[in-house]
């Protein structure tokens, strides 16, 4: 049986992920019906869209009649071209009226899609159409997290709210792909495949949609600190979030390009030289995004209690980048596949490391500033970066420019077997982009290394990690801590 592992290892491994992070959240005091009705709420609403993510819905799903050799339709049917625009209207707007706005916008929008996709399929207007409505679920990406420190921490602690839900995010990707490998497995039939994913959708969809309700929004925990508790902070200034941004940006296109099309491409290639097996192709494809995932898994977990109390965020930055430049070395000059694939551990934990931490950042400068979308600036250019890689990635092949003169490539298996691929040209193309992005590393190491303590505030000493805690302290007593919500074990300033 060749596909053994999409039908029982990857779903028993799912199950083990979830059942793990589970108890982690009972260790972290997640203990009460509303707050484990918020994660589950959470998991399946992206359980969802990670579905359509992993169905490479950025660019394709199964097959349409779509003329992929247009850049404009490229971008039209991106899902990350529409969250990159509708990013920082999400976060603006639900700052002036609720968080739970923009949640039941991206329900109708997931549902919508979902109808028009089982309605019409593989239409290139459906395409667009749902590319959109997409979008405008992906945008509440940030808004999560928000909710959560606003209606749990009282905004006391962005840390801990990203080390508890960036994992929550990434086992639902991990999940969706697993579901749908297991999906594709079973059926084998791609018109079967298609309306029983989307119905998997819909319903998980209604689920948390269901369970939004539980949701009980604070208002006056909800936006920047007031005016006497700013003056015990760090002055807001736009020149730190910006510098937290060109770290983002640049950190993004390497997520992108160490990982993506090109490395799978690459990959594939030299497993088919080594081994001249496409089902082991298919395996190690498959493995080196689970070993992606699983790294960040761990990597999330570990930012509170271990990257922002012990190692301090300058140190853990710096082990994160020595990582990312011992995996770029490793890709470029080694040609085993399996060692490959153990790069993929470090380099999903090195980005892990870097990202939880300035999107942590980003989310406590939101807060010392009134009505400036903060995280919704730092979501757009994430999903801004996602959309011109894969966009640049996706047009070089499909476009036929190049090395792929003449050649065509099947994304879901990316391995050439025409000999007039130069695959040796090819390698040499990765090498260079690796080499590129391993120069970038080096000079955003010098960078954070220099500005980190300017970025951080006062999160740049390990005392401090509990600062927005010891802030919030004066004005919330254990009297007001709401029962069967409040978190009260990580906002007591002894903590």
């Amino acid at each position: 049986m060749n596909n053994w592992d999409s039908l029982l290892l990857y779903p028993l491994l799912t199950i083990l992920i979830i059942t793990l992070y589970a108890a982690f959240l009972v260790r972290r005091h997640l203990t009460t019906k509303k707050q484990w009705s918020f994660i589950i709420q959470h998991f399946l609403f992206w359980l969802a869209l990670s579905i359509i993510l992993n169905l490479n819905y950025n660019f394709m799903l199964f097959t349409a009649n779509i003329n992929w050799k247009n850049i404009g339709i490229l971008v039209a049917v991106s899902a990350s071209f529409y969250a990159t625009i509708f990013f920082i209207p999400a976060s603006w707007i639900t700052g002036l009226l609720n968080r739970r706005f923009w949640f039941w916008l991206s329900y109708f929008s997931i549902i919508i899609g979902i109808i028009v996709a089982l309605s019409a399929p593989h239409q290139q207007v459906t395409f667009i159409i749902c590319a959109l409505l997409f979008g405008i679920a992906i945008a509440s990406n940030s808004i999560w997290y928000l909710c959560f420190n606003e209606v749990y921490l009282y905004r006391s602690n962005s840390f801990l709210t990203v080390s508890l839900l960036f994992p929550v995010v990434i086992i639902a990707n991990l999940s969706g792909a697993n579901l749908l490998n297991f999906v594709k497995s079973i059926a084998q039939n791609q018109t079967l495949d298609y309306y029983l994913v989307f119905s998997l959708m819909l319903i998980f969809t209604v689920i948390s949609f269901g369970l939004c309700f539980n949701l009980k929004e604070q208002k006056a925990y909800q936006g920047a600190f007031n005016v006497e508790r700013l003056k015990l902070a760090k002055n807001f200034s736009w020149w730190k979030v910006g510098g937290i941004l060109v770290i983002l940006f640049f950190v993004g296109l390497i997520r992108e390009f160490s990982q993506g099309d090109f490395y799978n491409l690459l990959l594939a290639q030299q497993t088919w030289v080594a081994y001249h097996d496409l089902n082991l192709v298919k395996k190690y494809l498959h493995l080196t995004q689970e070993l992606w995932w699983i790294a960040q898994i761990m990597a999330g977990g570990l930012l509170y209690p271990m990257v922002v109390k012990k190692w301090g965020l300058r140190k853990a930055m710096m082990i994160a980048f020595s990582l990312w430049i011992v995996y770029f070395l490793l890709v470029s000059f080694t040609k085993v596949p399996e060692l490959w694939l153990v790069g993929q551990l470090l380099n999903g934990f090195a980005f892990a490391i870097i990202f939880t931490i300035i999107f942590s950042l980003a989310i406590v400068w939101n807060y010392r500033i009134s009505r400036r979308p903060v995280t919704g600036c730092f979501s757009a250019l994430n999903a801004f970066t996602t959309f011109v890689a894969q966009l640049i990635q996706r047009a070089i092949s499909t476009t036929h420019r190049g090395l792929f003169n003449n050649i065509n490539v099947d994304w879901n298996l990316p391995v050439v077997q025409d000999d007039s691929f130069n695959f040796s040209n090819f390698h040499l193309l990765v090498i260079i982009i690796l080499m590129v992005c391993l120069a970038i590393t080096l000079l955003l190491m010098l960078f954070v290394f220099l500005t980190i303590k300017h970025l951080s505030g006062e999160y740049f000493s390990r005392e401090n990690h509990d600062f927005d805690c010891r802030v919030l302290a004066g004005t919330i007593k254990s009297s007001e801590h709401i029962p069967g919500v409040t978190l009260s074990q990580w906002i007591r300033p002894d903590h």
